[in-house]
């Protein structure tokens, strides 16, 4: 059986060649049945989530009624979440399918940093969304619209 190396800290990518890296078989401790079960998440993910957040930035951006700070937080949110939805998700999902990552060593931190940002960004949101709440149920006179 083969090791199983979850986070690949055994692994030095900056002295990889991109066809070392393609050579790398990814998942290789886990059931096909969750590898598929994953690509079919991000699928769905993509299919439901392209057009839902994109709705919700339209809706939000052109009615003028809701027009205020918690308003500019959830776009922010769902903009964070349609760029997951355009650029991650795709690449995870033909990273479960493949078993092989096949985009090259610039890609490969390319995506990494994204990942991880888009995730920053989409908890910052929700933590800004949560603070304006909070002053707004708890100071209800000294929130300004």
């Amino acid at each position: 059986m083969a090791k199983c190396f979850y986070n690949n800290s055994h692994l030095i990518l900056s002295s990889m060649s991109d066809e070392e890296l393609g050579a790398i078989q990814l998942f290789h401790c886990h059931a096909e049945s969750h590898l598929s079960f994953s690509l079919a998440l991000c699928v769905i993910f993509i299919i439901l989530g392209i057009p839902g957040n994109i709705i919700t930035i339209v809706a939000l951006a052109c009615d003028k009624k809701v027009r205020n700070v918690t308003a500019v937080f959830i776009i922010n949110l769902h903009i964070s979440n349609l760029l997951t939805c355009i650029i991650i998700l795709p690449l995870s999902a033909s990273a479960f399918a493949k078993n092989h990552w096949t985009y090259g060593k610039a890609m490969c931190i390319a995506y990494a940093y994204i990942r991880f940002a888009l995730a920053i960004s989409s908890i910052l949101s929700i933590l800004a969304i949560s603070v304006t709440r909070f002053i707004l149920v708890c100071f209800p006179f000294s929130y300004l619209k």
